[in-house]
């Protein structure tokens, strides 16, 4: 959202000096039909090579020190926080300048997936509401 905002090619006094640059959203050029589904393409394919990418790494069983084994959400944590870096860093090469909010957002999302999952992991379990994610944290090597 901070970066469909804030994201801008040109500034304000630019746009309004040279209309012609309108052109290409008035003419349907950087985004149709067709820029969707190549987008769509790119993300299932991103998709399938992360997914089966922590499947293989993970295939063989997994036992920890504590005697716990890496299961459904030990692999679920490893896809998503790689999704998370994935799209973050995607994101960042189709933004067209680099301000505060730029960086904060992009860099921001990946801090604050990591801060969740400290939070999540150490004081949830311990309310009883997530007893499986207990010391999950301690997998990631931070």
């Amino acid at each position: 959202m901070v970066l469909g905002l804030f994201d801008r090619p040109n500034k304000a006094e630019t746009m309004l000096r040279f209309p012609e640059l309108y052109k290409t959203s008035q003419s349907k050029t950087d985004f149709n039909m067709t820029v969707f589904w190549s987008w769509m393409f790119n993300a299932f394919l991103h998709s399938i090579l992360l997914y089966f990418t922590c499947a293989g790494s993970l295939s063989h069983e997994i036992v920890f020190g504590n005697g716990q084994i890496g299961d459904y959400l030990f692999m679920g944590n490893h896809v998503y926080t790689y999704c998370v870096i994935i799209v973050c860093l995607k994101s960042g090469l189709e933004t067209d300048s680099w301000t505060f909010f730029s960086h904060l957002s992009i860099w921001g999302s990946i801090g604050f997936w990591f801060l969740f999952l400290i939070i999540y992991s150490h004081f949830w379990p311990g309310l009883g509401i997530a007893p499986e994610m207990t010391g999950m944290v301690s997998y990631f090597k931070l």
